[in-house]
């Protein structure tokens, strides 16, 4: 099970993450790569993207989109991501975009989000 803001993201169906860390490098003329210098003077940033499926009413499918849509809102100060993979962690939104599927008995959406994480 994985939430946000104690939100339900319903069935994760991918999840990527990236770290990344921000390296100076400067080679040394006329040598090989062993002797360029790196410098990891920037720190590191963690991406994590998840891809998910969530079902339910019309009514409760509208309240998780305008929920995810207002966590994105220009002013975030950070949400608690909480998965079996990350355990309980502060991330931002960065992207989210999703797709009404609508079927002759049964909504669901799908939907994506990269996730940056820091406090």
């Amino acid at each position: 099970m994985a939430t946000l803001d104690g939100v339900d993201l319903g069935k994760i169906q991918n999840f990527d993450e990236q770290k990344e860390g921000d390296i100076e490098v400067q080679s040394m003329p006329g040598s090989d790569s062993g002797d360029t210098i790196a410098y990891d003077l920037m720190g590191v940033v963690r991406s994590i993207s998840l891809k998910g499926v969530k079902g339910g009413t019309f009514a409760e499918l509208k309240a998780f989109a305008d929920t995810m849509r207002n966590l994105l809102d220009g002013a975030q100060s950070g949400s608690t991501l909480v998965t079996d993979m990350t355990g309980s962690i502060n991330v931002y939104i960065k992207t989210w975009s999703f797709k009404w599927s609508i079927e002759p008995t049964q909504y669901s959406i799908n939907y994506s989000m990269t996730l940056v994480e820091g406090s």
